[in-house]
């Protein structure tokens, strides 16, 4: 146990207590930087502070053009926009088309993205969650195969396409605090200063 707190008094509080420091003596650079870190993440990723909305989107068959990539990516592409379903976060029955050899004839393919409602980059392909997809695999007999998702599968897809921009809020909501923890005049933890 003790130990523990030898480690966490060296390499923990001391740090944090001389960056504190540090920052106290240099506000002005320290406000520039945090209104730099800000404004980056603002223009960067606008959607950090400004929420996506889900919206459906439906494609007919002779519209569309699906790759698959190493990756595990399915891309579809209509006209001039594209859209990426990464395998990974999709329904297992999805998976099980990304693993399949095969490009398929698709039939009809319902899906979900997520709208960013400030802006929306030029020729940026969207992720995509696929909801159902019928298609044929080019065999003789032409069997219409259909796979579909649930909602569970679509929370989790949200879940992880969520999880960067809630980082980006937490490393912004911590540079705040971090700010106003400087309008103190002793630091937060003052037991080993």
């Amino acid at each position: 146990m003790r130990t523990v707190q030898t480690w966490m008094m060296q390499e923990i509080r001391r740090p944090l207590l001389n960056l504190w420091h540090w920052s106290k003596q240099h506000v002005l650079l320290t406000l520039i930087l945090s209104g730099i870190f800000q404004l980056l993440v603002f223009i960067v990723f606008p959607s950090t502070w400004i929420p996506m909305s889900p919206q459906p989107v439906q494609f007919e068959p002779q519209n569309i053009d699906i790759q698959q990539r190493q990756q595990r990516l399915l891309i579809i592409q209509q006209h001039r926009k594209k859209w990426i379903a990464h395998c990974a976060n999709q329904a297992k029955s999805i998976q099980s088309l990304c693993e399949k050899n095969i490009q398929p004839k698709i039939i009809h393919l319902e899906g979900i993205v997520l709208k960013r409602s400030l802006m929306n980059y030029k020729n940026t392909p969207q992720d995509m969650f696929i909801r159902k997809i019928q298609f044929t695999e080019h065999l003789p007999e032409q069997e219409i195969i259909t796979y579909a998702a649930d909602a569970k599968d679509f929370a989790a897809w949200q879940k992880t396409v969520y999880m960067p921009l809630y980082l980006l809020r937490l490393l912004c909501l911590i540079n705040l605090i971090w700010l106003g923890s400087l309008s103190l005049r002793k630091p937060l933890n003052r037991s080993s200063a």
